[in-house]
């Protein structure tokens, strides 16, 4: 909705940027304050909604040439402004309304902003007057097409990336809209308004051939791990050992949703997955989780040559948000990455490296998977297990598209593989186990192969799939 206010009912180009970063910045505050805010999501669109308004009535051009607007048009800004500001009282005052009356409100804005827009004074000849109409009616006919088509995982659906196709031909043809509206477009001609609304059939055409052909379905599993739920994917010395001692490296890669984090009293983590032991303060192995709600990171056990000063590394970066999938990546080298012998760990976050470097001077320290191994620690998801099965530290969401590597993946290739452009290769011997957990198991099994078909994964307690689009 707020993006739709912001892409296409904006009056030029340089209003449609600042739009977006007012709305950038409202979001980025209120997030900061979600703590503090109990109030729907929907309520902060109204806010949002005020600033479009606001920011067009303040910093629009007023007069008689064109590409101004008539000093009369601001009336109809300021009265949508009027209605949104009466909306904000009621919910100041702890009048919170409902989803529909907000929705309702917003797209009465929506209609001001239109015909605010319309407004505008152009000085066209009746030719460019012409040109400036056909693509302003294929613009809307490919708006109407974005809007009104069905998306989902069925014989006859677009899937839902496909929309993007529409949005882009859409933006285009509104830039060129813009163009010609705002003056700026010296001579509107035959050759360049046709060259718009070939390369817009070229995209319908693209659109239309991306509907599916036969049903599609995938599938979202979720886990509660906070009421047993988790997954088991046995021992391995693969999970594990990634080579010789001081010669070992490994890549962890998941997407993964939180929808509510460890419920027990005094449990400050929620693993995410893990193979990690700490007894008497062994630390071996490897893990990701979440810490304290509010930072994500990986863990990994360290050890020197001599096989003392036994210590964990722990990257880490801020972050906090429920029920939204985020692609994390927890690399690590006993050589070093990049070039550089002392840089052992990075994190990565949507496909960008964040938070800490581990960078360590003492070259002689190297991955711990001993005492992992000897107590043959079991791989598992949404909870860890101490070394009597007992389970710790869970939580509630979900996880897909795992991947586990025997080497380091370069920032190029973990970049590709959050944009989905990478092909996994189950004979790739790099590759130790992948599991999409995009597809249900047949009848009533609780087991999933991984692609290698070396490993198997197995659901245990309180799960469930639920059709997803994708």
């Amino acid at each position: 909705m707020i993006m739709k206010l912001i892409n296409n009912r904006a009056g030029t180009i340089g209003v449609k940027r600042l739009f977006l970063w007012l709305c950038i910045l409202f979001v980025f505050a209120a997030c900061k304050d979600e703590n503090k805010d109990t109030n729907p999501a929907y309520v902060s669109q109204v806010q949002v909604t005020k600033n479009a308004l606001n920011y067009l009535s303040e910093n629009s051009t007023y007069g008689d040439v064109a590409g101004t607007y008539p000093a009369s048009s601001k009336i109809i800004v300021d009265k949508a402004i009027a209605e949104i500001d009466e909306l904000l009282a009621k919910i100041k005052n702890g009048s919170i309304p409902d989803e529909g009356t907000v929705k309702a409100a917003i797209e009465r804005a929506h209609v001001a902003i239109d015909q605010f827009k319309d407004s505008r004074r152009i000085n066209l000849n009746p030719a460019a007057t012409a040109l400036l109409e056909k693509v302003e009616l294929k613009s809307k006919s490919i708006k109407d097409m974005r809007d009104n088509t069905t998306y989902g995982n069925y014989e006859g659906n677009y899937p839902p990336l496909s929309k993007e196709i529409l949005q882009k031909a859409v933006e285009k043809l509104d830039q060129l809209i813009e163009r010609i509206k705002g003056g700026t477009m010296l001579t509107v001609g035959n050759e360049e308004i046709n060259a718009a609304l070939n390369d817009a059939e070229i995209e319908i055409t693209k659109f239309k051939a991306s509907v599916r052909i036969v049903d599609n379905i995938s599938y979202e599993l979720l886990v509660n791990g906070n009421s047993g739920g988790y997954i088991d994917f046995g021992y391995s010395d693969d999970y594990i050992k990634f080579g010789a001692q001081g010669n070992q490296a490994f890549t962890i890669e998941l997407w993964v949703k939180i929808k509510d984090y460890c419920n027990l009293a005094g449990e400050d983590n929620s693993t995410f997955l893990s193979t990690y032991t700490t007894e008497n303060s062994f630390f071996s192995g490897w893990r990701v989780q979440s810490r304290n709600k509010n930072i994500v990171r990986g863990s990994v056990g360290i050890v020197d040559v001599n096989n003392q000063n036994r210590m964990l590394w722990e990257p880490a970066f801020s972050y906090s948000n429920k029920d939204e999938w985020m692609h994390f990546v927890f690399i690590y080298s006993d050589k070093g990455l990049d070039g550089d012998a002392d840089n052992r760990s990075k994190i990565y976050k949507n496909g960008n490296q964040t938070g800490d470097i581990i960078r360590i001077g003492e070259k002689e320290r190297q991955y711990n998977a001993a005492s992992a191994i000897s107590k043959k620690m079991k791989m598992t998801a949404f909870t860890r297990l101490d070394a009597n099965g007992n389970r710790l530290e869970y939580f509630n969401g979900s996880i897909k598209y795992m991947r586990i590597w025997k080497i380091a993946k370069t920032p190029g290739e973990i970049k590709l593989s959050y944009n989905r452009q990478n092909t996994i290769d189950p004979q790739d011997p790099d590759l130790v186990g992948a599991w999409d957990f995009r597809t249900k198991p047949a009848g009533q099994s609780d087991e999933i192969k991984d692609i290698t078909g070396k490993h198997t994964a197995k659901l245990i307690g309180n799960y469930s799939w639920v059709e997803s689009v994708e």
